[in-house]
């Protein structure tokens, strides 16, 4: 391997100054990637990146997570559009009557949604971030919530996709015996301290027993004073809000608690597959609406291609952020790191 010394860390480098500096994610990403395509191919960088972007696009985890992500924007975007995110947002309000309220019933949201961390973000959020709007709370807290129960939250229990990916990857490396992946991953559980301590900081922190510092007390302070979306994160809210409900449809919550509940079921019973789970439950609720008359074929598939596209954004950032690890595999930077940490630490 390549030796190419303190330049591994280059591109890295590059991405954390810059993303602390412009707080923008996709384009620090990139410079750093371009850092790294100079240092691997100085004389034919351009060559590397379309080596690199084609390996990133038809690597297997990427594909999975734009099907997920984007169908779940679809299937979010249904749910928009008859009404029926509406409907379970007022029934919410309605039992509600405070901030805190709201941002622990996000919290116990998630905790039911613990079969998969993608399910859990994308529903959560989007089943809440009105609700908490009503009450002045920056996305930034909400998001805080969502992410902070979302992954920790499937780590802890063993019944979940991040149980099943991560027993395989320990057999994959001959930690765990075949067929025993799970098990041994199971026995981890209590000494994943991030999992727990991030999970059990968030009530903590919606009580106000832990204050908000820095970013986040701005944050809310912001949204006290009535913007709630943070001005660099209009172009999103701009996408969410460009699908509307149907005129002359009326929403009912149930609409959006039984899809999302057989959602979680049907990954579970296809071996915790959300792939599968989200095609049944997509294809089944676009065949209840369209029989129901509530929308027409037309409308729905309309609706499920404009869901899609309120997903680029993070997709981009994701494909980015695999391309950034195709060129720091290059570099060698895992090996560089342990290398160079390992005779300074202990077991």
């Amino acid at each position: 391997m390549t030796d190419y010394g303190l330049l591994t860390l280059v591109p890295t480098g590059v991405v954390l100054i810059l993303a602390l500096w412009t707080h923008r994610t996709i384009e620090s990403l990139i410079a750093g990637t371009i850092a790294g395509l100079f240092i691997l191919e100085p004389t034919a960088p351009l060559q590397l990146l379309a080596e690199k972007s084609l390996a990133v696009m038809m690597n297997e985890t990427v594909a999975w997570i734009v099907l997920v992500c984007g169908f779940m924007g679809s299937l979010i975007a249904l749910f928009i559009r008859t009404g029926a995110i509406g409907a379970f947002t007022q029934a919410v309000i309605h039992r509600i009557s405070s901030k805190k309220q709201a941002l622990f019933t996000a919290w116990v949201l998630g905790l039911f949604l613990f079969v998969d961390d993608y399910l859990n973000s994308l529903a959560v959020g989007a089943a809440m971030r009105r609700v908490t709007d009503t009450y002045k709370t920056s996305r930034e807290m909400l998001a805080y919530v969502v992410d902070s129960t979302a992954a920790p939250v499937s780590v802890i229990v063993p019944i979940s996709t991040w149980a099943v990916f991560f027993g395989a990857l320990l057999v994959d490396n001959g930690v765990a015996a075949e067929g025993q992946g799970v098990r041994v991953y199971i026995s981890a559980i209590p000494y994943m301290f991030y999992a727990w301590v991030a999970f059990l900081m968030v009530p903590l922190v919606i009580s106000g027993k832990i204050p908000l510092i820095g970013p986040m007390r701005k944050a809310e302070q912001r949204a006290a004073d009535g913007e709630p979306v943070p001005p660099d994160a209009l172009h999103i809210e701009e996408a969410n809000q460009s699908i509307l409900v149907k005129p002359g449809v009326e929403g009912h919550s149930w609409q959006f608690v039984i899809p999302i509940v057989f959602l979680a079921g049907s990954t579970w019973y296809f071996d915790l597959d959300f792939l599968k789970g989200i095609y049944l439950t997509l294809f089944l609720y676009v065949l209840m609406i369209v029989l129901r008359r509530t929308l027409s074929m037309a409308e729905a598939f309309d609706t499920i291609l404009d869901g899609f596209k309120t997903m680029i954004s993070p997709l981009a950032v994701l494909a980015a952020a695999y391309l950034l690890k195709e060129i720091n595999d290059g570099l060698n930077l895992a090996f560089y790191v342990i290398d160079l940490l390992t005779p300074h630490l202990t077991a």
